[in-house]
Order: C-alpha cells, then sequence, then structure tokens
C-alpha cells in the first residue's frame, strides 16, 4: 500500500461526499481499503478512496424526491365540477335572510 498520498476519515468524507459514519461503515465491510494508527486514527490511500469514489455502490432506500418515480402519469380528464354545499335545514343562506325580512 502506497503511504505517500493518504487522507483522514474527515478527507475521505468529503472527497466521497458522505459522513464520517458512512466512511468508517465502507472500511468494516470492505469497500475501502486503509491502515489503523493506535486506536483511533484511520488513513486510507487517495487513490483508493477516489476509486470509491467512481465506483460508489448505489444507494437503497428511498428515493430522494428529485430522483424521478415510477408513479403512472396524472389523466388528462377534466375535472368534474365541484358538488354544492348541502342545504341546511332553514334552506340557503339568501333564503334565511329573506326570511328574517319578512319576519320583521
Amino acid at each position: 500500500m502506497d503511504t505517500t498520498e493518504e487522507v483522514t476519515v474527515a478527507e475521505a468524507a468529503e472527497i466521497l461526499g458522505v459522513s464520517l459514519q458512512h466512511v468508517r461503515w465502507y472500511y468494516r465491510n470492505g469497500h475501502l481499503v486503509g491502515r489503523r494508527i493506535g486506536e483511533l486514527m484511520l488513513m486510507f490511500p487517495r487513490s483508493e478512496v477516489e476509486k470509491l469514489r467512481d465506483n460508489k455502490p448505489k444507494k437503497s432506500g428511498r428515493p430522494t424526491k428529485n430522483t424521478p418515480t415510477s408513479k403512472p402519469a396524472k389523466s388528462k380528464r377534466p375535472k368534474s365540477p365541484p358538488e354544492p354545499p348541502p342545504e341546511a335545514k332553514n334552506g340557503t343562506p339568501k333564503k334565511r335572510a329573506k326570511k328574517r325580512k319578512a319576519e320583521s
């Protein structure tokens, strides 16, 4: 492994466009080759990080809002007119106003 050009977990995350935890996941699952320095430090060859960036595994899970979905196209039929509101016991508001005027 070439140690001339190595990057940290944070630099690898920035190159890959993922979180620090995701870089560590790549390392644990064998997607990214690196080496440990002590107990806490991880270093990765820049070439390996760039190779992973170019051949990044496809995302799984829920699609983002910008990705096209497989929903069928909306129907081009015109919408039916809205139904009138149901009448009250005393009739429509105009009839009630007329009744009040007549009672006065």
